[in-house]
């Protein structure tokens, strides 16, 4: 019975450390952090592209508030450490629920980025998408 109990425990231990968040290194991906007002692509919003990923240690982020009436939103990221091949970012939007309406409401998430699209935030009104950035978007940093 003791040989189980100890079994399990350090299959669990193994589990948990390897599962572990490492903060004391810098993000590892690109990233492009798109907002829209209504479906992805909707033409209306904005972005911020990472392309420096090796800059961004603990606590460093971005945030957008925008003011325009019917669409207001604050919109904030921050990094948190690193899970295996994912850096890992605390997101926390607080926005209108509905058109017409002053009522907001603030969501917060932690997202794993591992370089594939991610809808971050979704609802009638937004749309936050954490996705690599486009070839485009590597040629537009190059020119500058």
């Amino acid at each position: 019975m003791k040989t189980i109990f100890i079994f399990a425990v350090l299959i669990g231990t193994t589990f948990c450390v390897g599962a572990q968040l490492v903060t004391n290194q810098p993000a590892q991906l690109k990233w492009r952090i798109e907002w829209s007002e209504g479906k992805i692509n909707s033409g209306t919003g904005g972005n911020c592209v990472n392309f420096a990923p090796e800059n961004i240690y603990v606590g460093n982020g971005g945030k957008d508030i925008c003011t325009s009436p019917g669409w207001e939103h604050d919109l904030k990221w921050t990094f948190v450490g690193r899970n295996r091949g994912k850096d890992v970012y605390q997101f926390t939007f607080t926005r209108l629920t509905k058109t017409g309406s002053s009522d907001k409401t603030t969501t917060s998430k932690e997202i794993q980025f591992d370089g594939k699209q991610i809808i971050v935030f979704e609802d009638d009104l937004h749309t936050v998408v954490m996705e690599s950035p486009s070839a485009e978007d590597l040629k537009k940093a190059q020119s500058h």
